[in-house]
């Protein structure tokens, strides 16, 4: 967790003003910067992620939380409903007849 100094500092705030906002305390905080707390919990890095406004994803990899090279397939896109593709199918024909108008209208 060599990275939450320079988050906490890049946020402009001190270890007592991180207390304040997130209840977790100054000496835990302290701890956590300089490595003598390795894995906290996700509840105190979602804390500091919603503080420093990072992503709490990153913190978890970075915390060895979560492995960062789970390959999760993106799930099936949601088939159109019938609605969808009869309004599809209606803007199709109404940009043919469009282009046919046209057409007529120069010859």
């Amino acid at each position: 967790m060599d990275k939450l100094k320079d988050y906490r500092k890049a946020a402009g705030l001190t270890l007592r003003e991180v207390q304040d906002i997130t209840g977790i305390s100054n000496a835990y905080l302290s701890q956590l910067e300089t490595g003598k707390i390795r894995r906290p919990s996700a509840n105190v890095l979602y804390k500091l992620a919603k503080v420093y406004g990072i992503n709490l994803e990153n913190l978890l990899i970075e915390s060895g939380l979560v492995e960062s090279n789970i390959n999760i397939p993106t799930p099936a896109l949601k088939p159109p409903t019938m609605t969808e593709r009869i309004e599809k199918l209606e803007k199709e024909m109404e940009s043919v007849r469009n282009k046919s108008f046209l057409t007529d209208q120069l010859i």
